[in-house]
């Protein structure tokens, strides 16, 4: 909002209307579909993905990611390796 020269509200209120969904929102889906590759085709760690991306430690990556796609990390990888 601020490198936009707009208020914070404005900003969220205008994000919402364009994207049909708030920025932290679509932040942290971006977030997640990226992980989910890091997870599947990368075969990296939950932690090295949670540390790759920034988030505070991997309790906090698995809740964001189980709140995002309904299961957590390691279910997700569990389902994938079936295919």
């Amino acid at each position: 909002a601020g490198a936009l020269k707009m208020s914070p509200s404005y900003f969220i209120r205008l994000f919402k209307r364009l994207f049909k969904t708030g920025p932290m929102r679509y932040y942290y889906s971006l977030k997640i579909s990226i992980a989910q590759r890091y997870l599947v085709k990368a075969g990296f760690t939950v932690q090295r993905v949670s540390d790759l991306l920034d988030f505070t430690n991997s309790f906090h990556f698995s809740r964001v990611f189980k709140k995002h796609s309904g299961i957590s990390p390691k279910q997700f990888m569990a389902l994938y390796l079936k295919k």
